[in-house]
Order: C-alpha cells, then structure tokens, then sequence
C-alpha cells in the first residue's frame, strides 16, 4: 500500500491517475465524517466537484466489484439537468 486516501486496489501504479487537490481531499474527508441528513450542507467548489465526479465511480466501482449502469444513467441525465 502507498499510503494516501486510495489503496492499491482503487489506484494500482499501471492506471493513470490524477493526483486531487487538498481542497477536494479535506471536503471528501468531512463527507465520510458528516451525518447523512446534514450532508447536504457541505459545499463544494467548481474543482472540488469536476475531481470528485472523476474518481468517485472508479472507487464505488471498486469496493461493489461491479459497474454501475445507474451511474452511467445519471451521468447521461446529467447534461439535461444543466441546461
């Protein structure tokens, strides 16, 4: 283990992987610390949330050993939701 907020397993050497900025880490940090009914307090910047949308289905993936078709559901819906 390389130590870091990913283990080898989510973040292995021979996959590409764009480091996260501190920011990104520390409010990542508190939502695994913050209670599910006052999650929605949490606020996260522009770059926060482009670098969490970027790692986060990669790690759920991961951990439930499975893709996720809701996942590639909400990100089609995505774009619909902006306009």
């Amino acid at each position: 283990d390389r130590g870091g907020i990913f283990c080898d397993r989510c973040c292995p050497t021979n996959v590409s992987f764009h480091g996260l900025s501190v920011g990104t880490i520390k409010v990542l940090e508190k939502s695994v610390e913050t209670d599910l009914s006052k999650i929605h307090r949490l606020r996260f910047s522009h770059n926060s949330l482009t670098e969490s949308r970027e790692i986060l289905p990669r790690f759920i993936q991961r951990h439930v050993n499975r893709e996720l078709r809701s996942l590639q559901f909400l990100e089609g819906v995505k774009p619909v939701v902006s306009s």
